[in-house]
C-alpha cells in the first residue's frame, strides 16, 4: 500500500494547482502552493491596503483599552422617579392655554395619570383640586353622570343631574358649575369648552372641608383667561 504522504513525488503531485485556483480570504491569487505545506497552513502577504487598514484597527483598540480613565458617567433621574407636580407639567409642555389666580393656601400636589395640574386644600389638606382635558366630544352630561356616580348619587336618570349645572361667566368665555353632593363627599367643577377640548376643572372632597372651600374653589374657576 502506497503512503501518499510520505512519497514526495505523489505528494507534490496532490498539491500543487495553478495560480488562478488558490486565494486567499481576501480574494488574492497565490503562487504555487510549497511541495511541502498544506493550504490549510499557507497564507498569501497582506496587500499594502490591508496593512493599513489592519494598522487602522490596532491604533483604535489601543487608544480605546487605554481611555478608560477619560469616561464620563451620568446618572439621570428615572422618570418613574420624578414627581409630576404642577410646575414640572407647566414647564415641560406648557400645554395650557390659559392663566388663573391659585389660592395661595392651595399646595402643589402630584398629578394622576390624567390631570395636568393638582393641588390639595382644605382644613384636613385632603381635598383634590385638579386641572384635565378631553376632547370636547367627551360631552358635558356624561361627565357630570360620571361625577355622580364617583360620590354615591343614584338619580333617576342621568339628566336629572344636569340641574346641578348652571353657566359660569369667565373673562370672554362661560364655563359650566357643577356642584353635587353625595352622603360624605362632595364635587365641584368648572367644564368650559375650548378649541375643540373640554376642559375639567374639579374639586373632590369630604362635605365638610369642601364647604369651607366653596367660594374659593369658585373665584380661582372665574380667574380663568385665555392667553
Amino acid at each position: 500500500m502506497v503512503d501518499y504522504w510520505q512519497e514526495p513525488q505523489i505528494q507534490t503531485l496532490l498539491w500543487r494547482r495553478p495560480a488562478a485556483e488558490c486565494y486567499n480570504s481576501c480574494g488574492t491569487p497565490c503562487d504555487l502552493l510549497p511541495p511541502d505545506s498544506p493550504p490549510s497552513r499557507h497564507s498569501c502577504p497582506m496587500t499594502p491596503r490591508q496593512s493599513h487598514i489592519s494598522a487602522a484597527l490596532l491604533f483604535t483598540v489601543l487608544i480605546g483599552c487605554n481611555s478608560a480613565d477619560q469616561v464620563v458617567r451620568y446618572t439621570a433621574e428615572s422618570e418613574q422617579q420624578q414627581f409630576l407636580t404642577s410646575e414640572l407639567i407647566r414647564d415641560r409642555f406648557q400645554s395650557v392655554p390659559f392663566s388663573w389666580d391659585v389660592p395661595g393656601e392651595w399646595k402643589s400636589a402630584q398629578n394622576d395619570e390624567f390631570s395636568k395640574f393638582a393641588w390639595l386644600a382644605g382644613p384636613s389638606g385632603r381635598t383634590r383640586i385638579t386641572v384635565s382635558d378631553l376632547p370636547a366630544t367627551a360631552g358635558i352630561a356624561p361627565q357630570v353622570a360620571r361625577w355622580g356616580g364617583q360620590i354615591g348619587l343614584q338619580p333617576e336618570s342621568p339628566a336629572a343631574l344636569m340641574n346641578s349645572v348652571e353657566p359660569l361667566p369667565l373673562a370672554g368665555m362661560t364655563g359650566q358649575w357643577v356642584e353635587l353632593k353625595g352622603p360624605n363627599e362632595t364635587i365641584l367643577g368648572m367644564l368650559l369648552t375650548y378649541k375643540e377640548k373640554l376642559w375639567v376643572v374639579k374639586l373632590r372632597g369630604s362635605n365638610d372641608d369642601v364647604g369651607s372651600l366653596r367660594e374659593q374653589f369658585r373665584s380661582f374657576c372665574q380667574s380663568w383667561s385665555s392667553g
